[in-house]
């Protein structure tokens, strides 16, 4: 079989590269197919592979997810657009489109759109690259927009999906190395990275999935005892419901995340409750539209409150008040407009009775104080 890709990738690349002459006997039906073939055979197998990965949302922490894909071709054969479906539910997760080709369409442009959902708004994350191929179509590397850094793909096993990857700045100097194993479905089961500077520390990641192909748990671990495991769960229809997470950072108190999600996988509760007695607790209410991030300290009383409220029409959020509490009574409360102003601050006594209120201008400035 493997010799079988390699001949077919050579007849394609000599017919592709045909003289001057030959090439005018080829017509535009044809060189569209040609150029589609050694896409298809080459390039789509790692484009499917190396974008269908989790871009660290508080959701999926996955080096691989399941999903469907669709490409779009322009008239010459060459990828105009791809996207990949979310399966369980059905929805658009990535979106790669390909332009500025260049005269021998092995470097082009590429803006990949990455949409997230555990929010009440989708999350969009827009990055833009070049990607560069080998003469066979087959990758060789993506450069960020600012050109200071390179990612290669130093290796493909026999499926064209990514085994090793090194990142390098604009000199070359590598950066750290990342190499990926697979089970027979394509899932990514490990993935380590390593750095040749020896004070950053490497680190491992194991993966297992479900049968359809979304995460089951993951466990990463560096050469420092750092550690995070996670566990997920899926309702009958194969959304995700809960996922549970323990974890030790050593920069901060270990603990465990739990994290609740409706039926379209949108973040309902997330809870943090940490070794040393403290917790946070983050409610999200989609209908009323607004956020409460409450923290507890270590004998449970409360420390401070951030409230969120939603603007539909720009599609996010914004602080509206951030309360203080001392000993869980409230000392302050602080409130903001829609553009991160602070408009006003109410101070209170150790009984928690209201003693005054101060107005601020858009710069900071007191600009009046009231008193109850």
């Amino acid at each position: 079989m493997r010799k079988c890709i390699v001949f077919c990738s050579i007849m394609i690349c000599l017919m592709l590269s045909c003289s001057d002459d030959d090439s005018a006997t080829i017509s535009e039906e044809e060189r569209f197919n040609q150029t589609k073939a050694l896409i298809e055979l080459n390039l789509l197998p790692t484009i499917e592979n190396y974008f269908a990965r989790d871009n660290g949302t508080t959701t999926y922490r996955s080096a691989s997810l399941a999903g469907t894909w669709k490409h779009e071709y322009d008239r010459e054969g060459r990828l105009r657009r791809s996207l990949m479906y979310e399966i369980f539910p059905s929805r658009l997760l990535k979106k790669i489109a390909f332009s500025e080709y260049a005269n021998n369409n092995l470097q082009m442009k590429i803006e990949v759109s990455t949409y997230t959902y555990y929010s009440i708004f989708p999350k969009l994350e827009k990055k833009h690259w070049n990607l560069v191929l080998n003469e066979d179509f087959t990758p060789n590397s993506i450069i960020w927009k600012e050109g200071n850094i390179i990612e290669n793909f130093e290796e493909l096993n026999s499926n064209k999906w990514v085994t090793k990857l090194g990142k390098r700045i604009y000199d070359g100097t590598l950066i750290w190395t990342t190499n990926y194993e697979y089970d027979e479905k394509g899932n990514v089961v490990k993935y380590n990275t390593t750095y040749p500077d020896d004070e950053i520390i490497d680190a491992n990641v194991d993966y297992t999935y479900t049968d359809w192909g979304d995460l089951l748990s993951y466990h990463f671990e560096n050469s420092h005892g750092d550690f995070s495991k996670a566990d997920y769960f899926y309702r009958s229809d194969n959304t995700l419901e809960r996922l549970e997470e323990s974890f030790d950072y050593r920069i901060k108190p270990a603990g465990e995340n739990i994290y609740l999600y409706d039926e379209n996988e949108a973040l309902l509760k997330q809870t943090s409750n940490y070794d040393d007695g403290s917790r946070i607790i983050i409610d999200y209410n989609h209908d009323a539209g607004y956020i409460i991030s409450t923290s507890y300290s270590e004998n449970e009383n409360i420390s401070e409150i951030f409230n969120y409220l939603a603007l539909p029409e720009e599609q996010r959020y914004f602080l509206s008040s951030f309360e203080k509490y001392l000993n869980g009574i409230l000392g302050s409360i602080e409130f903001y407009n829609s553009d991160y102003v602070k408009e006003k601050k109410e101070f209170y006594n150790e009984t928690g009775i209201l003693i005054y209120t101060e107005y601020y201008d858009e710069e900071g400035n007191i600009t009046d104080t009231v008193y109850p």
